[in-house]
Parts: structure tokens; sequence; C-alpha cells
């Protein structure tokens, strides 16, 4: 939460919890959050999400960069040529916890792959671009012209 500074953690049993805080968001930003987050949140879902959505109260880092360059990048990428950064692990790795009944693992994992998003996100902000690698390992800058006062569509 921006507002707070609170980083907050909901399980399946919470998901109503976490829908009423999506619901009093200004904006709810996510890298893929549309196509994969959502999707997982789906089978929770009492229509908050597709709600957000057509209220334009998401941010999609990652649709915004494949919509101005045309083909996607990874979090990792984005944020190891952006910040200098590295992700905890990934994805699968996740599932595999999950199998694994660690909990506690996917947690930390989840919690630190919003930090960076976050990191991200406020780079993007403050310094209006971010960097990755072309194919042919130049390093690149992505400019990016995000406005928090229009993406979360406040006046004030």
């Amino acid at each position: 939460d921006s507002v707070t500074g609170e980083s907050l953690a909901f399980f399946e049993h919470q998901a109503g919890e976490l829908f009423a805080l999506l619901r009093k968001a200004d904006l709810v930003v996510g890298f893929n959050i549309v196509g994969f987050d959502f999707k997982v949140l789906s089978a929770y879902d009492d229509g908050t999400l597709p709600r957000l959505v057509a209220d334009g109260k998401v941010f999609d880092i990652l649709a915004d960069v494949r919509r101005r360059l045309g083909f996607r990048l990874s979090l990792a990428h984005l944020t190891e040529h952006t910040l200098g950064a590295t992700k905890t692990a990934d994805g699968l790795q996740s599932l595999a916890w999950i199998r694994e009944g660690r909990m506690d693992l996917v947690e930390e994992y989840c919690r630190a792959d919003v930090r960076i998003t976050g990191q991200l996100f406020r780079h993007g902000l403050d310094q209006g671009y971010l960097r990755y690698r072309s194919r042919d390992g130049l390093l690149l800058e992505l400019r990016v012209d995000w406005d928090l006062k229009k993406l979360a569509r406040r006046d004030d």
C-alpha cells in the first residue's frame, strides 16, 4: 500500500478482505496483473476485478511496455537493467513451493515481487524511462510518460 507503506499478504480465506482493499484503491499497479494475477484471483472474485479494469483503476506495466515496444519483456529483465536488481525466484519455483506446502516461501517471493514491481513503477514515474537490452545486446531506454494523477484519474 503506497499510502500507508504497509506490505500486506492475503491467503485464500482472506480473498474478501483483499477485494475490499482493492475497491478502495485509487490505482492498482502490477506487472502482468490482468493477464496473470487477476486470472488466478478470478476463482475467488466477487466482481471486483472486472470492475477495477472497467473503471480504469488498474495499471499493468507489462501491458504498457508491450504497447510501446510491440513485444513483451519480463519483470526480471526490466528490473535487472533498470534497477540493477534481481528477482528472488520465479513462478515455477513458486509452484514447486506450493506443492511442497511452503506457503511461507511463496509469501516471501510474492512480497519481493511486489516490492520490485513498485520500485520499477516508481522509477518510471520519477525518471521517465525503463531500461532493457535489445536482442543485439544494446542497453536501451524506453521512454514512459507515466503520470500518477492521470493514471489514478485524480484531479488533486
